[in-house]
């Protein structure tokens, strides 16, 4: 541990938000090794921009590596039959599926209705 880490009570692996990194977090390194290109994303550094060709890539390895849409939800809402948000890229790729085969059905989400300003009138009273 450093003389500056030990100072501000943070181990070496900790980042100035006080949290260890990720290990699981996508890296340049990482996605180059999936055959993911990451670009410069100016002063954020590295990363990779989810262009639909990207997420349709991504849909492409995830099946190829033999994982459903089921591998990342909870498994209570597996074992419910749902499959979480709908995603077009998901149905495309036969990703809706559990390990025993059963398709997963998805509840189509209805966007929030947003009121937009609406004047107050005045009344007889002044109100």
């Amino acid at each position: 541990m450093s003389k500056e880490s030990r100072a501000n009570g943070r181990k070496d692996s900790e980042n100035a938000g006080g949290m260890a990194p990720n290990e699981n977090e996508p890296t340049a390194k990482r996605c180059g090794s999936l055959g993911f290109s990451t670009e410069k994303l100016g002063n954020q550094g590295r990363g990779l921009r989810l262009t639909q060709s990207v997420r349709c890539q991504i849909h492409q390895l995830t099946r190829d590596m033999g994982l459903r849409r089921s591998d990342i939800l909870m498994y209570t809402t597996v074992d419910a039959g749902y499959g979480g948000p709908p995603c077009v890229l998901c149905e495309e790729y036969g990703l809706m599926i559990c390990e025993d085969g059963k398709r997963l059905r998805c509840i189509p989400l209805k966007r929030p209705v947003v009121l937009g300003y609406i004047p107050k009138f005045k009344t007889a009273r002044g109100g």
